[in-house]
């Protein structure tokens, strides 16, 4: 019979006696269990869990929180370590021996960067920054906005962070729209339920991806109560044309790799679809196109560790966002703005500092900005943590190989330092290894196995009279095998592009969703059907030793589309609020 797993903690403090009851099952899955494809690594999970997270089960916890900070390994560190007490580092901007060293590791990052995310040779570099936050800014900071035709248009359901760069360009002048992606034909199968897939041959029929809100600077105000958005004085103007007379406008399209609230994942065929149609809707059609040139750029943050994008593609993106320790847990304050070289030469920081001049007069209005990404990276790099990066993506790695490679156990010595020209032994004998694609690719498939089960036991919970306990959020379940339980017909209640289903489902429109993560975003439910609040659910977790992240997880615009609750509904002020904004 199954154990049954008791919470004392009452759903809402001192309101309700009511207490959350969940059913384990006996055993966890196993690798043979119909249920668990891909789980546990070819049989290998529990020595992992032994040999590198055995302080996670120490703990007494169920850490549940791995897209807000995934677990380091301790061979990572253990690895990082005997570098740093073995390799004598030095500033990289110095010449010297020691800096050489630490120069040829800063490369090695950058390369193993680049070869993660497949990216063609010579076509993209990697600008190290603070954070996949920081590369944002970067990139919205130094974009040359213009009131001239320039615009910034997002996927509603992006993080904050990507949201955030409209206070530029709206200081600049430019557009600034919120974009969905709706059935091209209002009757289409979407309305009966149906998941509408895209087709293998890149079919984008039956799909569109439409402008549903433009943000204005007057509503914007009304709703921070600041100057975030006041326009600036010196605005930047519009580059000249490279391909006949006239200025070229320069306009972005920002999207996710995947949903970091509900784990949906489009593909770069989003952005085309949208930049495409911008260049045949213009006014002034194709003269007009040639007066605006659309930039992409692709919030990875959370799809690197799994489903890392791939720079080779027709329609990979101009720009990528990375943050390091989102994908292996270490090291943590570092990430990256990958871009197209072309890309880079349209950006132009106002400010530079110690590291990015190749020359510079304090007396006179004189300054060189060195190329390339050097050139945005301004003062000295975080390099005894960027050195870890490599050790990192070889932690990865190792995921995917069978029987698992030793090499990461912590016995690092100068035979695996890069030289001075940026070859290491790793480098050399990369091409007879599996590299961090294929572990991402192996974590995935466990990780998906994992979540699918919680989804399944989720969704069996039900109160005494027979009504769900959760409603599940993410369209892309429907593109998976809990299709047929899960889709068992619509609704009519929920956004106009999102769909209820029974039991205790709501799933946005999974038009030009092409996969899911293995995140599981849900609410509680009543009996009466109204929502328990986040912080309750958070007691009654913790009181049970699960480590959750609540709230919207920095992802506003897909948490009104899935709740469809206004901004006042966020109730901030409130400890048992619906809903805490990010």
């Amino acid at each position: 019979s199954s154990a049954l797993r008791r919470v004392p903690r009452p759903y809402r403090r001192g309101r309700e006696a009511a207490t959350m009851t969940a059913h384990s099952p006996d055993v966890p899955p196993v690798d043979d269990d119909p249920r668990s494809e891909g789980y546990g690594y070819g049989g290998r999970i529990a020595s992992f869990r032994a040999n590198e997270f055995a302080r996670i089960d120490d703990s007494g916890v169920a850490y549940c929180d791995h897209a807000g900070a995934p677990p380091h390994s301790e061979s990572l560190v253990r690895e990082s370590l005997r570098m740093m007490e073995r390799t004598l580092l030095g500033n990289p901007h110095s010449a010297h021996d020691a800096g050489a060293r630490t120069r040829a590791l800063v490369d090695e990052a950058r390369d193993a960067t680049l070869t993660h995310l497949n990216a063609p040779v010579g076509e993209y570099a990697v600008v190290f920054t603070s954070g996949a936050t920081g590369a944002m800014r970067l990139l919205a900071e130094a974009f040359p906005w213009s009131a001239a035709g320039s615009e910034f248009a997002y996927t509603r359901g992006n993080h904050t962070s990507v949201v955030g760069a409209r206070g530029c360009a709206m200081a600049a002048g430019a557009k600034v729209s919120v974009v969905d992606v709706v059935a091209a034909d209002p009757e289409s199968s979407i309305r009966r339920g149906e998941s509408k897939l895209l087709d293998d041959d890149d079919d984008e029929r039956g799909w569109r991806v439409t402008r549903s809100h433009e943000i204005v600077p007057e509503t914007a105000g009304g709703v921070h109560g600041d100057r975030t958005h006041a326009r600036a004085r010196d605005e930047p103007g519009a580059y000249p044309s490279t391909k006949g007379p006239g200025p070229v406008s320069h306009s972005l399209f920002a999207y996710s790799a995947e949903c970091n609230l509900t784990g949906e994942r489009r593909p770069p065929m989003v952005a085309r679809a949208f930049v495409n149609g911008e260049r045949g809707t213009r006014v002034g059609s194709d003269e007009g196109a040639k007066k605006t040139r659309w930039w992409t750029v692709c919030d990875a943050a959370k799809a690197c560790a799994l489903a890392p994008p791939d720079l080779s593609a027709d329609d990979a993106p101009d720009f990528v966002l990375v943050s390091f320790y989102k994908i292996f847990g270490f090291p943590a304050g570092v990430g990256a703005l990958v871009a197209r070289r072309s890309a880079l030469e349209v950006l132009t920081p106002r400010y530079f500092g110690g590291g990015v001049a190749a020359g510079v007069d304090a007396c006179e209005d004189f300054f060189v900005r060195r190329s390339g990404a050097e050139g945005f990276e301004d003062g000295t790099l975080p390099f005894t943590a960027i050195a870890a990066i490599p050790a990192g993506f070889r932690s990865l790695a190792r995921l995917a190989e069978d029987p698992p490679a030793h090499d990461g156990d912590g016995d690092w010595d100068e035979k695996s330092a890069p030289t001075q020209d940026g070859d290491s032994t790793q480098n050399q004998n990369r091409g007879r290894r599996r590299g961090s694609r294929e572990g991402a690719e192996r974590a995935d498939a466990h990780a998906f196995a994992v979540a699918a089960r919680c989804v399944e036991s989720l969704l069996s919970l039900k109160h005494r009279d027979g009504s769900p306990v959760v409603v599940l959020y993410g369209g892309g379940w429907l593109n998976t095998e809990l299709n047929t339980e899960l889709n068992t017909g619509p609704s009519n209640t929920g956004p106009s592009n999102a769909m209820d289903t029974s039991p205790g489902v709501r799933v946005g429109s999974p038009l030009g969703v092409t996969g899911q993560g293995p995140t599981v975003a849900f609410n509680v439910l009543r009996m009466d059907g109204t929502h328990v609040g986040y912080a309750a659910v958070e007691r009654a977790c913790a009181a049970s030793g699960v480590h959750v992240r609540t709230g919207c997880c920095c992802n506003p615009g897909a948490c009104d589309y899935f709740t469809s609750l206004p901004l006042a509904a966020s109730q901030a002020d409130n400890d048992d609020g619906v809903l805490r904004r990010g």
